[in-house]
């Protein structure tokens, strides 16, 4: 299981079309959408350290939720089923998911600046700053330093 991390997470999203074009169902599990995860692992994983650079986030919360394969990961998983010829579309950098089967796909990757996204709010660095804002973190603004987010850090822990 896994939350993919793709290129240019900071700048915009990417909706994927997958076809299955094998001569048997392609099956898929998937888990709980990012926000589960990202909530669930903020802290112990660290992943304020990382709150301005969407890539090294989603890394860190893989890790953190499934482990280093998808033997490790203890998460519920929905098993799916795509039949031949079946379309599918996902924003799997915010929907955990796992190949379980099927030999053949046609994929294509469709990106969207968040700017041009119909609902901000289902962006991940909108998402991460939500959250981050639960826990009682200052927004960042994209490509800030850890260095800037120490003091308040040191803040915190006095």
């Amino acid at each position: 299981m896994h939350i993919d991390n793709l290129p240019n997470l900071n700048d915009s999203t990417q909706v994927r079309l997958f076809a299955n074009v094998d001569n048997k169902p392609r099956r898929w599990s998937v888990g709980r959408h990012w926000r589960h995860y990202a909530e669930r692992y903020f802290i112990s994983a660290k992943l304020f350290e990382v709150a301005d650079d969407a890539p090294e986030f989603n890394g860190r919360l893989n890790h953190a939720a499934f482990g280093q394969s998808h033997m490790s990961c203890d998460e519920p998983r929905h098993l799916l089923e795509f039949e031949v010829g079946e379309v599918w579309l996902i924003n799997s950098a915010i929907v955990a998911h796992q190949v379980r089967g099927g030999d053949r796909l046609c994929s294509a990757n469709y990106e969207y600046p968040y700017g041009q996204c119909m609902s901000r709010r289902e962006t991940l660095p909108y998402m991460i700053r939500e959250i981050a804002s639960r826990h009682g973190f200052p927004p960042l603004q994209a490509k800030q330093s850890l260095r800037r987010l120490l003091p308040f850090l040191r803040s915190r822990a006095a």
